[in-house]
């Protein structure tokens, strides 16, 4: 592990756990540090902002590479004085089709970068205007991210590709087949096969689960029917706490679909979780923007942290099993 990453780990614990139906999440937060003579002086910790908050206030553009575009490619257009995070399965929505970003990326202040990115709209490739005649097709905030078990089954072919040279490529046909199957599956009507519509469907639900959970310092362990399936951080706690939202419906959404195995009652063990992501092997590699790649992976372990000079977002998780869905694989309806 890199000693920041480890560092970072060693400084955080677990909070109260708090459960909504089959989610539990337990935050993440800093334990207290000892006072220094260094201890109020100005740091030179970077400054960043959401992309989809700077999105939503016109500080960024997010559009096509090109007027033909590239399935694979948007590029960022950081019009502020602050690097934007980027994170790993943000939606964003419109220009020719929706995508979302294959790794969390930092866009350098008053930066462009093309970044790497997967649709998740297979049946539309053609351009939505928006800011006014002659304007090019942009993309939107959509406010979220994809599902946790969907990011789980990327996270092996973006790090493969990366590995590999070939920069941060997730499996396209994987996705769309999983995007396919939950549409087909839970009953969603999508005129162009998109994730968007298949979370639309859900809002109502998700806004009710919202509302049990609140941000708490800078991060936090889930678990769905007593299995740990993932931990989000984010360094700084003021942008977590702008960015918990999206990253809560990440793992919401999963939850809320009926359990396929209800055979046994299982605990979740957090505190193991976090020292197997602690003790497992890393692998580096430049990010498309600020800071360094890291990729976890061991045999209890895989996820990847960006890192510049401060762990900016770590995401790990157990790695995914292959299961059998039951039929039919629908959301409970609202009682």
């Amino acid at each position: 592990m890199t000693p920041t990453v480890a560092t970072f780990l060693d400084e955080i614990e677990l909070g109260a756990p708090k459960t909504f139906e089959r989610l539990t999440l337990w935050p993440l937060l800093q334990k207290p540090k000892p006072a220094t003579r260094d201890s109020g002086r100005a740091g030179t910790r970077l400054s960043y902002r959401p992309l989809a908050e700077a999105l939503e206030h016109g500080d960024v553009v997010v559009e096509e590479i090109s007027d033909t575009g590239s399935v694979p490619n948007v590029r960022v257009r950081n019009l502020c004085d602050e690097a934007l995070l980027v994170l790993f399965g943000e939606e964003l929505r419109g220009a020719k089709q929706n995508r979302i970003a294959n790794a969390s990326f930092l866009i350098p202040p008053k930066g462009e970068i093309v970044i790497d990115v997967t649709c998740v709209e297979a049946g539309r490739w053609h351009s939505r205007p928006t800011g006014g005649v002659g304007a090019s097709p942009r993309f939107e905030a959509s406010g979220s991210v994809v599902s946790q078990s969907l990011r789980r089954r990327m996270s092996p072919s973006v790090a493969e590709s990366r590995d590999a040279g070939r920069g941060f490529r997730a499996d396209q046909s994987d996705v769309w087949n999983e995007v396919s199957q939950r549409l087909s599956e839970s009953g969603t009507s999508s005129q162009s096969s998109a994730w968007s519509d298949y979370a639309a469907a859900r809002s109502e639900r998700l806004t009710a689960a919202r509302a049990v959970f609140a941000p708490s310092g800078v991060g936090f362990v889930a678990a769905i029917d007593g299995d740990v399936v993932g931990m989000e951080v984010i360094g700084e706690p003021a942008v977590y706490a702008r960015s918990f939202a999206r990253l809560l419906d990440a793992y919401l959404i999963d939850a809320l679909e009926e359990s396929t195995d209800k055979s046994e009652s299982k605990t979740a063990d957090p505190t193991a979780f976090l020292a197997k992501v602690r003790e497992a092997p890393t692998t580096s590699g430049p990010s498309l923007g600020l800071g360094e790649d890291l990729r976890l992976r061991s045999e209890s372990v895989e996820g990847a942290a960006l890192v510049a000079g401060q762990v900016v977002h770590l995401t790990a998780a157990p790695p995914r099993v292959e299961k059998r869905r039951a039929a039919p694989w629908r959301s409970r309806e609202v009682a």
